[in-house]
C-alpha cells in the first residue's frame, strides 16, 4: 500500500513531504530524528530535526521542508534561532516562478562547470585558442547568471530576517551564528562567493527604510 490508509489529500501531501525530507537527511547529513514545531516567529514553524557536526546550521529543501540541526542550533541564542528561521521561512516562501528559473540557472551552472571542464581539456590536448574562446565565454556566463541569482536569493532572504530582527538584533545574531559555526577554508570561500555580508545588507535595510519612510 502506497499510502497510510484513510488519509485526505493533504495528509497524504503532509506524508509524502516527510518521507522525502528524512530521505533528504539521510542522503546529505545523518539520521533523522523527531519533527519540532517552532514558535520563534509569528506562525508556528515544522522543522525536522538531526545531529550532525556539518557547519549548517538550517536547510530550506526542494520541497519546501526545513531541516534543522540540532547540534548547531540548540547552542544559539532566541534571537539568532530566529534569524536562521526567517531566512530559511525566506527561502521557502519565495515566489514559484523564481524558484524555477533559479533551479533552472543551478542546472545552467552544472552545464557551464562541464563545459568550462571540457574546454580545458581541449586547450591541454592542443586545441587552438581561438577556437575555444567562444564556449570559455558561453560557460562563463552560464556560471554567472547562476552566481548572480544566488547571491539575489541570498540577500533577499538575510532582508527578510533583519526586518523580523531590526538591524541591531540582526547583526548581533549574525556575528553569533559566524562565531559558533565552523567553516572550512573553502566554506569562507564558497561564503564571500554566494553570500552577502551582514554589514551590506544592514545598508540596503537603511536605504529602503529611508526612501520608503517605513518604520524600524
Amino acid at each position: 500500500m502506497l499510502f497510510p490508509p484513510m488519509l485526505n489529500w493533504e495528509s497524504k501531501r503532509a506524508w509524502i513531504l516527510a518521507v522525502l525530507t528524512r530521505a533528504f537527511i539521510r542522503i546529505r547529513y545523518t539520521k533523522p530524528e523527531e519533527t519540532r514545531e517552532l514558535s520563534l516567529l509569528e506562525e508556528p514553524t515544522t522543522v525536522y530535526t538531526f545531529q550532525s557536526d556539518s557547519s549548517f546550521f538550517a536547510q530550506t529543501t526542494l520541497f519546501g521542508t526545513i531541516v534543522w540541526n540540532k547540534t548547531q542550533m540548540d547552542t544559539l541564542s532566541t534571537e539568532a534561532k530566529r534569524l536562521v528561521l526567517r531566512h530559511e521561512c525566506s527561502h521557502r516562501d519565495r515566489n514559484p516562478v523564481y524558484k524555477g528559473l533559479f533551479y533552472s540557472t543551478a542546472v545552467s551552472f552544472a552545464t557551464g562547470l562541464m563545459l568550462l571542464a571540457f574546454a580545458g581539456y581541449l586547450l591541454v590536448a592542443g586545441a587552438p585558442v581561438s577556437e575555444l574562446v567562444r564556449p570559455t565565454l558561453i560557460a562563463v556566463l552560464m556560471i554567472a547568471v547562476f552566481v548572480v541569482l544566488f547571491r539575489v536569493e541570498e540577500t533577499m532572504a538575510d532582508y527578510h530576517a533583519i526586518c523580523e530582527l531590526g538591524e541591531e538584533g540582526f547583526l548581533t545574531a549574525y556575528d553569533e551564528i559566524a562565531t559558533e559555526g565552523h567553516v572550512s577554508l573553502r566554506g569562507q570561500l564558497f561564503r564571500r562567493l554566494f553570500y552577502t555580508h551582514p554589514q551590506d545588507t544592514a545598508r540596503l535595510y537603511r536605504w529602503f527604510h529611508g526612501r520608503l519612510s517605513l518604520p524600524a
